[in-house]
């Protein structure tokens, strides 16, 4: 290598060291700064629905669940499909009807005007109904097992969608969210690297040992271990630098706070609302519930993971709801008006059927696509990865 072309290494290499020093310098001060504390409205109980009228379940359950990183527990995951579900038959787009130990689906509105984050919950149906006016829901198994990748993609669709109303409602700032997925990369390039450096020295310091020099000797030449000293010298600067920033920048996710002001306010609220659901029958509410704002309770209970329990609450305190003559006057029309309520006061296994079937079926998709990956051949694995690569910085509720 010519002189000139070492010179363009020398600078090149100035250049790295001063970008990850500015780097540091700047990670180092975020780090001294204080923790910057939202100034939210805290809440015992909340009694209203947040934006009723616009929120919806995705949006509800990523927020009250709202840890920074994105939702893959199964429980969260079932739970948002079911209350979902409970909103389109809310919204007279479905009709649910208990059978057995089932729950059967039919749709009346195919073309209907729903929310972003319910229409990949519809689609689900859709595809899962094979275009049947009716079918059981304890079919989305069936379509889960051999849809799997279908399912998946509209699950994602169904996250990503909720991301993007809450970035348009300025409840997660997406550019810090996007800092705060740095720093956890950080931290896993940190620790690769450490070890990876490490494992160099650690080579290299054996090499020096009389037996394994004279090896090394023979098996690379005499000057070889010297030049690779060198080459140890020069590197370990620059690598001991992005060590640095590495580290420091991984210790900036705890000052990363992703969620807005408005957003811990509205997540305090749904927190609120939880806890007046659950323990309502303590707090004196004896008027006797408009039948309308409970289906919208049960919704959101179903999203909370409660609705049975507020059910049982509900039998505790309006025992008069759940006897046939309270609705003599309108028997007919109940299943049509009040779908949710209807069904909950005349069998309380369906809310715990939408959830277990919902949360089945998102463990055989997971189970089908493990068995995909693990039986594919490597290019066609290779050739899915970069795929799904490609995909990640808009994936999944919560993600990148």
């Amino acid at each position: 290598m010519t002189q000139k072309n070492w010179n363009l290494v020398y600078i090149f290499y100035a250049l790295i060291i001063l970008y990850n020093a500015v780097k540091i310098k700047k990670y180092m001060r975020i780090n001294k700064e204080k923790n910057i504390k939202l100034s939210i409205n805290k809440l015992d109980y909340y009694r209203d629905i947040p934006r009723e009228g616009d929120s919806t379940p995705s949006e509800a359950g990523y927020l009250y669940n709202f840890n920074k990183d994105k939702l893959n527990d199964k429980s969260e995951q079932s739970s948002i499909v079911a209350a979902t579900i409970l909103s389109l038959a809310h919204k007279k787009t479905i009709k649910l009807n208990v059978v057995g130990n089932d729950v059967e689906i039919s749709f009346l509105n195919k073309k209907a005007d729903i929310s972003d984050t319910e229409k990949p919950v519809f689609d689900l149906l859709l595809k899962a109904s094979k275009k049947r006016e009716t079918f059981k829901i304890s079919e989305l198994q069936d379509y889960a097992e051999n849809s799997y990748y279908k399912y998946s993609k509209l699950i994602q669709k169904l996250y990503t969608s909720t991301e993007l109303k809450l970035y348009k409602l300025k409840f997660i700032d997406k550019g810090e969210k996007k800092e705060y997925y740095k720093s956890k990369d950080a931290e896993s390039y940190y620790q690769m690297l450490k070890f990876f450096t490490e494992l160099f020295v650690i080579i290299f310091l054996i090499g020096l040992l009389p037996f394994y020099n004279v090896q090394y000797a023979l098996a690379f030449g005499i000057g070889s271990q010297s030049a690779m000293a060198r080459t140890l010298i020069f590197i370990l600067p620059l690598i001991t630098i992005v060590l640095i920033k590495l580290h420091v920048q991984s210790k900036t996710q705890r000052k990363i706070a992703v969620i807005t002001l408005d957003g811990a306010n509205e997540k305090e609220q749904w927190t609120g609302l939880k806890k007046f659901l659950e323990e309502f029958s303590l707090l004196n509410e004896k008027k006797v519930p408009d039948l309308v704002l409970w289906e919208k309770y049960l919704i959101y209970a179903t999203v909370f993971g409660v609705a049975e329990k507020v059910i049982e609450q509900m039998k505790a305190s309006y025992p008069e709801v759940f006897v046939k003559e309270y609705f003599d006057d309108e028997e007919d029309n109940m299943f049509e008006n009040y779908p949710v309520f209807y069904c909950a006061t005349r069998n309380i296994s369906y809310i715990g059927t939408l959830n277990n079937i919902a949360s089945s079926a998102y463990q055989i998709s997971k189970t089908q696509i493990s068995k995909y990956f693990s039986s594919g051949s490597g290019r066609r694995r290779w050739i899915l990865f970069w795929r799904w690569r490609r995909r990640w910085p808009v994936a999944g509720m919560g993600g990148r």
